[in-house]
């Protein structure tokens, strides 16, 4: 039965270690998750603690008796400490957050549980070791009322599951729904283990909860994520669709019209292009080839020299090419460099596309002498850099990659996409194209 015991205990810690390390790589961490790792850390410690009675009862060796006494005291106020944390993370994950003076009230039956088992050595109501060292559970009134406390955060988490059930939004119900179950386990557990002797259920079963707030947690942040990428990308896409452009452009080739009506022609097609990319990123939710982000560019710089003409000089520094990357990265970036940058001196300037591959990233730099802006100042305008924070945001949710912006007033700015390789390595059968 021992090895039976210590074998659930392994399986239960494998699966919390999984847990918490992919937890930890989460980039959000609201106040629930910080609780649930808090909760994992303790619920690995007390399997361990409850490995190592198994392990240390009935030994007879020099010092057995003593050992599990201590491992069996350090046991016990742990599953208190345990019980209290799993109260706490059901009011955080309900949004059921405690008063000041509330959180003292709900520190009482951990307080209570760990005063009768202070008292244990003199009632031996908690627990008792032998002169053999054999372990056997305490009765008397200070033991139920241990056994009370220690489980009386898991009642709470299902009342409050059971109360949150009825005023939850259709989305946030399949939370309650989780709590409770994930609550009742536990205590499901310690039935078992009342009816029979010799068997370690509760906080395997524990492990089990884990594991079933966890898949619903991840659940529910990657739908949250999935709906924030696409506010993104309409966001992008609306921000590059504004009306004076279009005016310009479409008064720019009408003018050709009449003078070049070869030029209004290629002018027409990159125009139609350049919409054709902002509405396609709108239903497209994987990486794309850089070479169709490139072409976008193109089609983006042709119209504004067609405008600006010999103000903006464009130097391609392009050194790789075959990497993916989220649709409607450099857009934004290249547009603010355009418009709030070169355009804004009156003799122009030199706009700069560089990529480069080194060993575990691609770089694209996009660099401009144009006017600059202090990085540190406050925004005012509340829509040049929204693109910016935009593309931020797709990058790190899409692949992982991340965006530095240096900048100098009357100098210039600089951007830099930091993308890493084993996330966007080509994929051959991409059918996107024109």
């Amino acid at each position: 039965m021992m090895i039976t015991n210590l074998q659930i205990n392994a399986l239960a810690a494998v699966v919390i270690l999984l847990i918490l390390a992919n937890n930890r790589n989460s980039p959000v961490c609201p106040p629930e998750n910080r609780s649930f790792r808090l909760l994992l850390i303790h619920l690995l410690i007390l399997l361990a603690l409850d490995s190592a009675m198994w392990s240390v009862n009935l030994q007879q060796f020099p010092g057995a008796r003593i050992l599990n006494l201590i491992v069996n005291y350090a046991y016990y106020a742990e599953q208190s400490i345990l019980g209290y944390l799993w109260g706490m993370y059901s009011h955080r994950l309900t949004r059921l957050e405690l008063t000041p003076q509330g959180r003292w009230l709900h520190r009482l039956p951990l307080v209570t549980g760990l005063a009768t088992l202070c008292a244990n050595p003199m009632t031996q109501s908690v627990f008792v070791i032998s002169a053999d060292n054999v372990y056997s559970r305490g009765w008397g009134i200070l033991g139920s009322i241990y056994a009370v406390c220690a489980f009386f955060y898991l009642i709470e988490a299902m009342l409050l599951a059971v109360f949150r059930l009825s005023h939850l939004s259709d989305e946030e119900r399949k939370d309650g729904w989780n709590l409770l179950v994930g609550s009742a386990l536990p205590v499901l557990g310690a039935v078992l283990q009342m009816l029979w002797y010799g068997v370690t259920a509760i906080w395997s079963f524990g492990a089990l909860s884990v594991l079933i707030l966890y898949l619903n947690v991840q659940s529910r942040h990657a739908a949250k994520a999935e709906k924030e990428l696409e506010q993104s990308r309409i966001s992008v896409m609306l921000s590059q669709i504004q009306p004076h452009f279009l005016y310009n452009a479409l008064l720019g080739i009408k003018e050709l019209c009449d003078t070049e009506p070869e030029k209004a022609s290629d002018a027409l097609e990159h125009f139609s292009y350049f919409l054709r990319g902002n509405l396609d990123s709108l239903t497209i939710t994987r990486l794309i080839p850089f070479t169709k982000e490139l072409e976008h560019i193109e089609d983006y710089l042709y119209l504004e020299k067609m405008r600006y003409e010999e103000r903006i000089e464009i130097e391609w520094q392009i050194e790789y090419k075959n990497f993916m990357l989220p649709p409607l990265t450099l857009q934004p970036i290249i547009e603010n460099a355009v418009r709030h940058g070169i355009t804004k001196k009156n003799e122009g300037g030199k706009l700069t596309i560089r990529t480069e591959q080194n060993e575990d990233s691609i770089l694209i730099t996009v660099r401009d002498d144009g006017a600059g802006f202090d990085i540190n100042e406050p925004k005012n305008d509340g829509k040049t850099h929204i693109g910016i924070e935009n593309v931020r945001k797709r990058l790190e949710m899409m692949c992982g990659g991340a965006l530095i912006v240096k900048s100098e007033k009357e100098v210039g700015t600089e951007v830099t996409i930091i993308l890493p390789q084993r996330r966007v390595d080509p994929v051959e059968n991409y059918s996107g194209g024109r």
